[in-house]
């Protein structure tokens, strides 16, 4: 019952359509302060840019996003995720490994670290080349179409199997509309 998990070659064919959608994407970790903590944060900062901190082990330490301190701030792709504008016009300005200056947003402050910059290949011929998460998100594209498919199907089978007569209306009827 239910749709087949997509198969490779389906998945492959799908990242040739999707990779350019994916060039340029950035990956980052943040470390989020409350907004009353400014001075913690540029001290923070300090040691992060004096290399007397490191990035992921700070985040652990004092970042106040519950869901992404203890994968050392990571909080994935931009391409799959939709930042706050301060944040990823921040996002926008860093290059892979550059950290940035502390950015205020509806949330607090935050330090963003870039980790990772996706350029999409000429050419796509291995999903190894696509990072996992982007696979991850054509696959489940990928599944929820078959499951639309699947049940289009359904329905039309049951349509056509379905046994409907459509009877003339009588004639003579006070509501006869001929």
């Amino acid at each position: 019952e239910g749709a087949a998990e997509p198969t490779d070659e389906e998945v492959l064919e799908s990242a040739k359509t999707y990779v350019s959608s994916y060039d340029g994407a950035k990956k980052s970790s943040h470390i989020l302060f409350e907004a009353s903590d400014e001075a913690q944060a540029q001290e923070v900062l300090d040691k992060i840019n004096s290399g007397e901190l490191d990035f992921a082990e700070a985040a652990k330490e004092y970042s106040q996003d519950e869901g992404s301190k203890e994968d050392g701030g990571n909080v994935g792709w931009d391409k799959l995720t939709s930042f706050v504008d301060e944040y990823q016009t921040a996002l926008d300005g860093l290059e892979e490994g550059q950290v940035s200056g502390l950015v205020t947003s509806s949330y607090g402050i935050h330090i963003i670290k870039c980790t990772q910059v996706f350029n999409a290949p000429e050419e796509v011929t291995s999903i190894d080349q696509l990072p996992s998460e982007f696979m991850d998100s054509i696959k489940s594209t990928l599944e929820s179409s078959a499951k639309q498919q699947a049940y289009s199907q359904w329905y039309q089978d049951y349509k056509s199997n379905a046994d409907i007569q459509i009877n003339d209306m009588p004639s003579g009827l006070a509501y006869d509309v001929s």
